[in-house]
C-alpha cells in the first residue's frame, strides 16, 4: 500500500513539550492532563471548539454529517484500557460535532511510542501504515474525519489518513487533534486554531506546516 504524499490536519491548541515561559509550562499541564483522559477537561474543550466552529481547523474538518474515528495507541489496545482519542471523539460527538465514533482503525501490532522517543527514532509514517488494521465499516457514512489528541510531525495521522483511504470508498479522510506540537520558540496562546498539510519527505519522514 502506497502511502499518501500529502494529507490535511486541522488542530485546536498549541503547546512546547519544553521551555517557554509560565504560558508554556501551561500549555504542556493541558497538554497532559487531556493525554490522562481527564473526563471534565475534555467535555469543556469541546464545547468550548463547538462554540468557534469558523475558526481555521475546525469550520473545514467538524460538523454533524462527519464520521469520527479515534486514533489507535501505539500498540493493540487491551480491554478497559484508556484511550484519550476515542474519549475525544466522543466529547465531539455530545456536542454535535460528529455523527458518530467509529472504531475501525486498529493496531495489528506495535510500533515505538513516539512520545517518548528521540525525535530521529520516532516510527515513519510507513511503519505506523503496517502497524494498521482497517475493520469492515457498517454504517453508510459520506466522510470520515480521523481524531487524535496530539499531532507532532503527522507521521501516524498520515499513515492513517492513508489506512482508511485504501479501505473505505469515500473521499479521503481528514484529520483533527486537540493539540499540536510547537517544537521552539513561544506561544502566545494555547488556544489557537490552525488548518495544516502533512507532507511525505523524501527520507520517509513527514512535516506538518501551517496552511496560510
Amino acid at each position: 500500500m502506497e502511502l499518501l504524499r500529502e494529507v490535511r490536519c486541522g488542530s485546536y491548541c498549541v503547546y512546547l513539550p519544553r521551555g517557554g515561559d509560565d504560558l508554556g509550562e501551561k500549555s504542556r499541564k493541558f497538554c497532559y492532563a487531556l493525554k490522562r483522559g481527564d473526563d471534565d477537561l475534555i467535555s469543556r474543550v469541546a464545547t468550548h471548539i463547538g462554540r468557534h466552529l469558523d475558526d481555521v481547523g475546525v469550520s473545514e474538518l467538524l460538523g454533524a454529517d462527519a464520521a469520527l474515528v479515534p486514533m489507535p495507541g501505539h500498540a493493540p489496545r487491551k480491554p478497559g484500557t484508556l484511550w484519550p482519542a476515542k474519549r475525544l471523539a466522543e466529547a465531539l460527538v455530545g456536542c454535535g460535532l460528529g455523527h458518530c465514533v467509529l472504531e475501525v482503525l486498529e493496531r495489528a501490532s506495535r510500533v515505538p511510542k513516539s512520545a517518548t522517543a528521540p525525535p530521529g527514532e520516532r516510527p515513519t509514517a510507513a511503519e505506523h501504515l503496517s502497524s494498521f488494521r482497517v475493520l469492515p465499516l457498517s454504517l453508510d457514512v459520506q466522510r470520515i474525519v480521523i481524531v487524535d489528541d496530539v499531532v507532532t510531525s503527522g507521521a501516524s495521522m498520515l499513515a492513517a489518513i492513508t489506512a482508511i483511504s485504501h479501505s473505505i470508498l469515500i473521499p479521503p479522510p481528514m484529520g483533527f487533534a486537540f493539540i499540536r506540537t510547537q517544537s521552539e520558540g513561544m506561544i502566545t496562546s494555547v488556544r489557537s486554531p490552525e488548518l495544516s498539510r502533512i507532507r511525505l519527505l523524501s527520507s520517509g519522514r513527514t512535516r506538518r506546516e501551517p496552511l496560510s
